[in-house]
């Protein structure tokens, strides 16, 4: 693994476990990543430039310790998902006031780009209340694929869609070529 993700989408993510953690959650998401050896923490991550180069590796052992601060609920690393796209003012207002969500689907592959250095995502399919986005060349870990399911969701809630779901259709981590992202809304 050599790739690497834009600092900005661990802001969103030590944003939320402080909002919904306080300072414990932060005391003991720093406490896990120490305990698995990770020359990583939320003084860091918060110190860091948005455009900075953060190793994917430190992004799927970042994921791995909010799991475990989550008490081993995806559920929770979804939801944390879900909440990340709400704490960026640029994506507030960027996709919020200036896009559907196939308008989002439409430019999700540049998107993409602009934050992760490996993998591509690609549309399949970008209908009225429906779209699926694919993701080929990103076998770091299912945590990813949870995660990503949430955070669709919640660009779907920035764009005022209703009703958004989320789910994997196929993955790579059960044997697909690529995973696949089947996401519905109402208009």
């Amino acid at each position: 693994m050599t790739g690497y993700c834009k600092a900005a989408i661990f802001h969103t993510n030590v944003k939320y476990i402080r909002r919904r953690r306080g300072n414990e959650g932060i005391i003991l998401l720093n406490k896990i990543l120490k305990e698995m050896g990770v020359d990583l923490n939320a003084e860091k991550i918060e110190a860091m430039k948005s455009s900075e180069n953060i190793p994917l590796e430190l992004r799927v052992k970042f994921l791995e310790a909010c799991l475990k601060l989550f008490d081993n609920d995806t559920a929770k690393l979804r939801a944390m998902g879900r909440e990340a796209p709400k704490d960026s003012l640029i994506v507030r207002l960027f996709l919020g006031y200036f896009m559907s969500p196939n308008g989002v689907i439409k430019h999700a592959p540049a998107l993409w780009k602009e934050h992760y250095s490996e993998g591509e995502l690609f549309i399949v399919q970008n209908d009225p209340n429906v779209g699926r986005l694919g993701l080929r060349n990103f076998k770091y870990s299912k945590l990813m694929c949870v995660y990503l399911c949430g955070y669709f969701e919640g660009v779907g809630d920035v764009t005022r869609a209703k009703n958004i779901s989320c789910r994997e259709t196929k993955c790579v981590h059960e044997g697909a070529d690529y995973c696949e992202f089947e996401i519905k809304w109402t208009s």
